[in-house]
């Protein structure tokens, strides 16, 4: 009897998840185009400004294929996210769908992996953001003062004193709350997109076709490789399902958020790596400031745009 009530309280299912329209406690601000703003802010930054120096050197110019590829897998996660959210339109995202569907066993499992998630995606694109800053510092001829330097805690083990400030300007902002945070985002998302347009402009205006002559130098195993590497960079767009209880219309704009970030996003991610292994050997890709320094050889007011649009974006 004991082991039954054990086993039923893991499996029981929260049936009344789901609010009645307009019972929320939060404001209802956000519409369709809203979120794919906010989606695309979330995925556009790692995979480009930080993980594109990785892609490219585990796959060559192929890392295009890998954005498509993986590209595709979201769009196919995106599918179930934008389905679940339409069906189950409250804040808590993979957490409360799993809650409702599956039981509280594993939706405390998938908690915390969401949260495993947003901890190590936001320590990645701090760092990114760190390594962006330094480099526009040292482009001005003013290094970073010392004590904004990495510390040394003995070993493999580091302190990033830039990305801690990040992390904290960033908590700021998500605790000013909807109205004003989303203006900001916007911002960010649009010195981000803003600057992938030059990138892509400038880049193809410099093309050489003759960098895609070995297009495939590492053959599908690097391509494979590569697509694993950067499937984390498509990871932000689940942040839109968790904004359900600030949009006006859930069932209908959350998916309108959720499928366009990520389609908008991979046409950006394919541009820009496309435009970036035509215009230098893959093999010279930079793998901390990939963008910044792909222009360095070539158009010298881009190695300082771009890391001020990291910067300014949230990388």
């Amino acid at each position: 009897m004991v082991t039954g009530d054990f086993i039923q309280s893991l499996t029981r299912r929260r049936k009344d998840v789901a609010l009645p329209a307009g019972e929320t406690c939060l404001k209802r601000e956000l519409g369709g185009g809203d979120l794919v703003l906010l989606g695309l802010g979330n995925i556009v930054g790692g995979g480009i400004y930080i993980l594109l120096g990785s892609a490219v050197q585990q796959a060559g110019p192929a890392a295009v294929v890998s954005f498509l590829f993986t590209g595709l897998a979201a769009v196919c996660s995106a599918l179930c996210y934008a389905e679940f959210a339409a069906r189950i339109p409250v804040a808590g995202s993979a957490y409360a769908f799993t809650y409702s569907e599956q039981g509280e066993f594993l939706a405390w499992h998938v908690a915390w992996a969401v949260i495993l998630e947003m901890i190590t995606g936001l320590s990645a694109t701090s760092l990114g953001w760190s390594n962006y800053t330094r480099s526009f510092l040292d482009s001005l001829g003013a290094p970073v003062p010392w004590f904004l330097r990495e510390i040394s805690l003995g070993g493999f083990l580091k302190l990033d004193i830039l990305a801690c400030i990040f992390i904290s300007s960033i908590s700021a902002v998500a605790c000013m709350g909807i109205t004003k945070s989303k203006w900001l985002s916007h911002v960010a998302t649009a010195s981000k997109v803003g600057a992938l347009v030059l990138v892509i402009l400038c880049s193809f205006a410099n093309a050489d076709a003759q960098n895609w002559e070995d297009f495939a130098p590492k053959g599908h195993i690097g391509i494979i490789q590569a697509a694993g590497t950067v499937m984390f960079a498509y990871s932000g767009f689940e942040v839109v399902a968790q904004c359900a209880e600030e949009t006006r219309d859930p069932k209908k704009d959350l998916p309108v958020g959720i499928i366009g970030s990520i389609l908008a996003s991979t046409v950006f991610y394919t541009l820009v790596a496309a435009g970036i292994t035509l215009m230098v050997p893959w093999s010279e890709v930079d793998l901390a400031a990939p963008l910044s320094q792909a222009f360095a050889g070539h158009i010298s007011w881009m190695v300082k745009l771009v890391p001020v649009a990291a910067i300014v974006g949230g990388c």
